[in-house]
């Protein structure tokens, strides 16, 4: 009777042990993990994110471990999240690292499937509007993957400035409540969240430890690569994947931004295709004879010359897909690859892998991009190249397989250098000393009208100039200039010289730039869009492109000064957020004691020419413009302050 008594209390002690451990968050822990057996990766007490140490609390352990377990609920969930991470990635990371924003911060950007109304970023309604993005019956800004991640990364940068924690900035960035979730004592790379923090924080390192983890574990690259489609205004989505051969869920996915069955003209909003590797070699291939038909660009459209190796790589290097680039073996970059991945399936060293495509250590591999396996030529086999939006010299180094040194020591250019739209380079030879510059004005034949002018043309002579300083406006070329401007005979060795008749004239039309309207500036402040801006100003989004020489994926930083060529409304004040209003420089606001004016850089001029016409100093002049050096271009408008 003793002994029965006795183990029917042992039995009710353990009983109500279990009972207290099933019901304390660590039971809850110990379950989780079990029914995930090795599936989901452990959740730690402190976790990295862009350099800061998060400490986790027990409660907020359990949140993380609930988001986790979510994402693991289906497998299907867990895979979609790490290919869509690999698919942005590459678009988004340039955009991340121009604002000097952690590349961690890439988990915040998806879509939240299981959060009713956001976008990208987490954006709700309220979010967007705080962030300055369209949203009506056309557009929703927020679930356009390039418009909103450059809205949002103001928005952390604003906050960064301010907390100088990455952490903390964004669970401020997330905070819509006006609530303040951040600790009041705060370390730049140390913060224990509290109770008040955004439920979509944990969300985020939730991510941050899936895609760390699956990827440890030998995840497959995602099947597609994300294309910018950039030439779609006026078309449908099913226009475009008819164009580019695709199917229409391929067009779909990224796009659910449009609202409308037609894309908007006046924004140029660029479409983002999900492609597979050698649908994005056809799709680049497409989209630039597409451009230079619409512009009437003189610009040999068949380069690069682009075809599928039949070489197959053994062993690891099964994987690897080689093409034949303008003549010269290559091989495609895939998702997650870099140089040491593309030096090893090409069979170099990274060094050398490096030296063939001018690239550096620290350079981004981008997928779908054909890289060279052997060295480029030191000479082109076309005599010229018009420089298009967003071209730079590696670009073009890499569409006609010729050394960036060939390019400068032709041009006179440095490898940094910022190449001016309708600039035209020589691929051949020297451009011949006290030869000007030589730029082709672009035609938009599908809108029968110029690109967007700031000036009236007016003939001028050409002065006695240097070869660095001078430049030429060229309106159209020569029949005998384009009668020459074709291949040379592939059999023809690198080092054939140009005819005489197939250099540029020098006798074309110069011009010389007048502003037709009045001239201002914009000071960019956080949370700021081009879209934004263009309305503020009554001008569109194209013009401020244009004026500017930057595109939609082109990073927009605050403090940022935007040229704008038509009289603006005033600036309003400082909203309710306490953040700064926008900072409009016109010439009628500056103050008589520091008198402000442009001038507007003609053919021959230099820094040192302009700084001596209006009795100022170099140094102040590249201060005013923000000049890192002493290059400028030709209708270029230079700040003067006296």
């Amino acid at each position: 009777m003793a002994t029965s008594y006795t183990s029917s209390i042992g039995i009710c002690k353990k009983v109500w042990l279990l009972s207290v451990f099933l019901t304390s968050g660590w039971a809850t822990l110990f379950v989780s993990q079990a029914a995930l057996g090795q599936a989901a990766p452990n959740i730690p007490f402190d976790i990295e994110f862009a350099g800061v140490t998060v400490h986790l609390t027990q409660n907020n352990q359990l949140k993380v471990k609930e988001e986790v377990e979510k994402l693991y609920a289906k497998r299907s969930v867990v895979t979609s999240y790490v290919y869509s991470i690999q698919q942005l990635a590459p678009l988004l990371n340039p955009l991340l690292r121009a604002s000097n924003i952690p590349p961690d911060f890439i988990h915040v950007a998806p879509i939240f499937p299981d959060v009713n109304s956001v976008g990208y970023w987490g954006t709700s309604l309220s979010k967007g509007h705080q962030l300055k993005l369209t949203s009506n019956g056309q557009i929703d800004e927020r679930l356009h993957p390039l418009v909103c991640t450059q809205a949002a990364l103001r928005d952390i940068d604003y906050w960064h400035r301010i907390r100088k924690n990455y952490v903390a900035s964004l669970l401020d960035y997330l905070n819509i409540n006006g609530d303040s979730s951040v600790p009041d004592r705060l370390s730049a790379y140390y913060i224990m969240p509290n109770a008040q923090s955004s439920s979509l924080f944990w969300k985020v390192i939730a991510r941050k430890l899936v895609f760390d983890h699956e990827m440890a574990t030998n995840q497959k690259p995602a099947q597609y690569i994300l294309y910018e489609y950039k030439n779609g205004g006026g078309k449908t989505l099913q226009d475009i994947a008819q164009q580019l051969q695709v199917s229409a869920q391929q067009v779909i996915t990224y796009n659910t931004w449009l609202r409308t069955s037609r894309i908007p003209t006046q924004t140029p909003y660029p479409v983002i295709v999900q492609l597979t590797p050698s649908e994005f070699t056809y799709a680049l291939s497409g989209e630039r004879q597409l451009s230079a038909k619409q512009t009437n660009q003189l610009t040999d459209i068949g380069f690069p010359i682009v075809k599928k190796s039949t070489e197959k790589g053994e062993g690891l290097r099964s994987a690897a897909t080689y093409y034949s680039i303008n003549g010269y073996r290559g091989i495609q970059a895939q998702n997650c690859d870099n140089v040491i991945t593309l030096s090893f399936l090409g069979k170099l060293s990274v060094n050398t892998f490096l030296k063939y495509n001018d690239l550096t250590a620290t350079s981004v591999i981008s997928p779908g991009t054909i890289y060279y396996l052997e060295p480029k030529a030191k000479r082109a086999k076309v005599p010229f190249h018009i420089v298009q939006n967003d071209q730079s010299l590696r670009s073009i180094s890499a569409m006609y397989g010729v050394k960036i040194k060939s390019l400068q020591k032709f041009n006179h250019v440095k490898a940094t250098q910022r190449l001016q739209t309708g600039r035209v380079l020589w691929l051949q030879r020297k451009r011949p000393t006290g030869k000007a510059f030589e730029y082709i004005q672009q035609v938009d034949t599908e809108n029968n009208q110029s690109a967007p002018e700031e000036s009236t043309p007016e003939k001028v002579d050409l002065p006695t100039q240097s070869v660095d300083d001078s430049t030429t406006i060229i309106t159209e070329l020569s029949d005998e200039t384009r009668l020459s401007y074709k291949p040379l005979n592939t059999n023809e060795t690198n080092t054939a010289a140009l005819s005489p008749e197939s250099e540029l004239d020098p006798d074309d039309t110069i011009v010389e730039e007048t502003p037709k309207d009045p001239m201002l500036y914009h000071c960019v402040v956080a949370g700021e869009t081009y879209h934004a801006i263009a309305r503020q100003h009554a001008v569109t989004v194209q013009q401020l492109y244009s004026w500017n020489n930057r595109t939609a994926s082109s990073p927009l930083k605050t403090g940022d000064m935007l040229l704008i060529q038509k009289q603006s409304p005033t600036p309003s004040k400082a909203d309710s957020s306490g953040k700064p209003s926008t900072d409009v420089v016109r010439l009628s606001d500056i103050d008589s004691s520091q008198y402000l004016f442009h001038h507007t850089v003609k053919p021959g001029q230099t820094l040192y020419r302009i700084a001596l016409i209006h009795k100022v100093a170099v140094k102040d002049l590249m201060n005013w413009n923000h000049l890192s050096n002493y290059t400028i271009e030709v209708g270029q408008q230079l700040i003067i302050r006296k």
